[in-house]
Formats: structure tokens, C-alpha cells, sequence
């Protein structure tokens, strides 16, 4: 049973056996952004393996409009082929089998979902070596009954939701926008997604700013009291309010916010993020919407590419 360093121990290391060029997934849930990073790291690793990925829980969920696009984009210019599960009975397994030619080498299945959450250590997951046939079996199994995300028609059989419909509809939700850029409309050196930008921190290291209007209006929870985050592409974290008098907000790692927003922009972990990155990227902000007790809908989605 593995329960810790799964990213490396899942989704990396496998990757540098002999002749292996391919690894196969069913997730519950997925996001992009994982994509984005697992490709990445891949490529510094072994170049040439291909991801073909199930994304199980459509039939139920759908698939948020942005994170879609993304995935399009992907398979489109990746060795990445991505499906939608359809049919009646979502599917909220997670397996990952990874392939030499046809043969199936080394399989796991467990808790985590293909997520930047997921394998990012902001929560507790494991998984187990299991038999790398039976594992490959299931994945074809269920890739039979999916729908390539490269198809013409698949709003047919997958619902793909725009961000503000993720949103659970309730009376009097509240929403506030804050900015990465400063009062000058320039990006920070070293603070907000370029805090790790200093003596000798992890590149990665991040935080959203929270001016003080904002704090004074009680629109978050008290100083240090954490919260659930869940995105416009699907992601799900906890967040808190950190640093003198609860200005910044903070993943559980810190690390973890940079590595999630840099994957969006499209950039390599811990680069230096420039306002031109953003620009590029068609939004300099993001909102947050209160949608419970503890419970917020952050959204970041790029809104010039939503129909």
C-alpha cells in the first residue's frame, strides 16, 4: 500500500522501466491542469509516452466547459487522448496502468483521483499495486463505452458545463474579485504567484492577495480558519486566510497554489509569472464565490474562449 510521494512513486517512476511508452487511466474525476503537469514532468523524464486517459464520472457530472477545451487542446497537439464516459452508470474508480508495447507492466488502483488535488499532497490518498491485466482489461472495457473528447458531437452524450452552472443555486451567494496584479496594475517580484521568488524557497510557493476592503467586509472566514475551494475546472481544495492580519490566502501547501495556476497559464512549475503570461491568458483576476458555510466557487476561467 503507498500513501505517500504517489506522484512520483504512481505517475513518474514507472515511466523509466524499459521500453515503457504508454500509460492508461480511469478517473472519477480529472482535471487539465494534471495533464498539464504530468506531461511536463514526463517529458523531462522519458520523452515519447502517450496518456490515454477515462474521465468516469461524466455520465453524472458532466465536464466543466473550460476544463474540456483544455483537454481538446491537448489531444489535439499531445500523445494524449482523453474520453468521456457515457451511459447511465458513472464510473468512480481510479486505476492507472502503464504499458510496454501492448503489454501491461505495473498497475495501481486506490483513492487517488487524476487531480492536481489529488496527487498535489493537500490530501491524504492511497493506492495499491494490483495486477496490471486485469487492470489493462478494465480500462479497455471501460474506454469502449467512452467518448473521445475530439468528438464532433459529444455534447450529446456529455453535458459540458460553463463555469457559472457548477455554481449550486442558492439565495443571496456573494462574490468578490481579487486581483494578482497591484494597486499600479503591475505583477509582484516577489509576493502573490512569485512569493517562492526569494532566497531560497520552492519556486512554486504562492498566494492570492486579499486587499483590505475585502477583508473588512467578512466576505471569508476569521484569519487561520480553513475553507473548501472548488474550481471552475474541477479542482477541489482547502484554503485559509494567512500572514498579518489575514491578508493572503493559502493552500495547505503553499506550493500547490503556484503549481495549480501556473499549469492553467500553460507555464512550467516555478517559472516567474509575468502580467504578459496573464494577458496572454485573458484574465488578470480571480473571482470567488461564497456558495455556503466554509464553501467557496473560485473561478478563473478564461472568459474570452466560453461561447
Amino acid at each position: 500500500m503507498l500513501t505517500d510521494k504517489l506522484f512520483k512513486r504512481v505517475l513518474l517512476e514507472p515511466a523509466q522501466e524499459p521500453g515503457v511508452d504508454r500509460l492508461q487511466i480511469v478517473s472519477g474525476f480529472a482535471t487539465a491542469s494534471m495533464a498539464h503537469r504530468h506531461l511536463e514532468l514526463l517529458g523531462h523524464e522519458s520523452a515519447g509516452i502517450g496518456i490515454e486517459l477515462v474521465v468516469g464520472m461524466t455520465p453524472k457530472e458532466g465536464i466543466a466547459l473550460p476544463n474540456h477545451r483544455r483537454f481538446r487542446e491537448m489531444a489535439e497537439s499531445h500523445n494524449f487522448n482523453c474520453r468521456y464516459a457515457s451511459g447511465k452508470h458513472p464510473i468512480h474508480a481510479k486505476l492507472y496502468c502503464w504499458l510496454q508495447g501492448a503489454k501491461p507492466i505495473k498497475a495501481f488502483f486506490g483513492s487517488a483521483n487524476y487531480t492536481m488535488t489529488g496527487f498535489g499532497g493537500e490530501q491524504k490518498e492511497i493506492m495499491a499495486v494490483i495486477d496490471p491485466m486485469r487492470a489493462h482489461k478494465f480500462f479497455n472495457k471501460t474506454a469502449k463505452r467512452a467518448n473521445s473528447c475530439l468528438s464532433p458531437d459529444i455534447a450529446m452524450h456529455v453535458a459540458l458545463k460553463a463555469p457559472d452552472s457548477r455554481i449550486p443555486k442558492s439565495a443571496g451567494c456573494s462574490a468578490v474579485i481579487l486581483s494578482f496584479l497591484t494597486d499600479k496594475e503591475e505583477m509582484p517580484a516577489r509576493s502573490g504567484l512569485n512569493w517562492g521568488h526569494r532566497d531560497n524557497r520552492n519556486r512554486d510557493q504562492a498566494y492570492i492577495s486579499i486587499p483590505a476592503h475585502v477583508r473588512h467586509q467578512g466576505f471569508f472566514p476569521a484569519r487561520g480558519k480553513e475553507f473548501k475551494v472548488i474550481t471552475d475546472d474541477g479542482e477541489a481544495f482547502i484554503m485559509a486566510r494567512r500572514q498579518d492580519k489575514g491578508k493572503a490566502l493559502h493552500t495547505r501547501d503553499n506550493a500547490f497554489l503556484g503549481r495549480y495556476f501556473r499549469a492553467r497559464l500553460k507555464l512550467k512549475s516555478g517559472v516567474f509569472v509575468t502580467k504578459d503570461n496573464l494577458l496572454r491568458y485573458g484574465r488578470t483576476h480571480v473571482e470567488f464565490t461564497k456558495i455556503g458555510e466554509d464553501f467557496y466557487f473560485m473561478n478563473f476561467s478564461n472568459e474570452s474562449r466560453l461561447p
